[in-house]
């Protein structure tokens, strides 16, 4: 014995053993935060896709067909306007009743929205319904 302490042969530090497994677990958060960087960096970004895709344009027509993409939540609807026909794509259907626009929407219905505006009326004989222009991630 040396002083008042017990001589144990054993040294403060920790073994090897854990030691190694400290690395690992340091190893694994490092990956676990570069991975969760990476994916916040990859976010779909509705309101910077609706600002500069969408907003900007007035749409005005008659629904002629509706269809839902082979995958995931959207759709695509046509309409037509003065001869011409135009064709909105992923249009969102997993949405909040307010930007159920896709559901909604039956054909010889009128759609129309103003440029810089995201809402959206849809006329049925005579009614009127509005909507939110529909976004989710892709």
């Amino acid at each position: 014995m040396i002083g008042n302490k017990a001589d144990t042969g054993r040294s403060s530090e920790p073994d090897g053993g854990i030691k190694l497994m400290n690395l690992i677990v340091m190893k694994y958060m490092l990956i676990l935060l570069i991975s969760s960087i990476f994916l916040n960096s990859c976010v779909f970004n509705c309101a910077s896709y609706l600002d500069n895709n969408i907003k900007p344009y007035a749409l005005k027509g008659i629904l002629i067909s509706k269809q839902k993409a082979e995958t995931g939540c959207f759709g695509i609807l046509i309409l037509k306007n003065q001869n011409k026909s135009d064709t909105l794509r992923n249009i969102c259907y997993c949405v909040p009743a307010s930007q159920g626009l896709w559901k909604y929407m039956e054909e010889g219905d009128s759609l129309y929205k103003a440029a810089e505006s995201l809402n959206v009326e849809v006329y049925r004989k005579g009614a009127i319904k509005k909507f939110e222009y529909p976004c989710c991630s892709q």
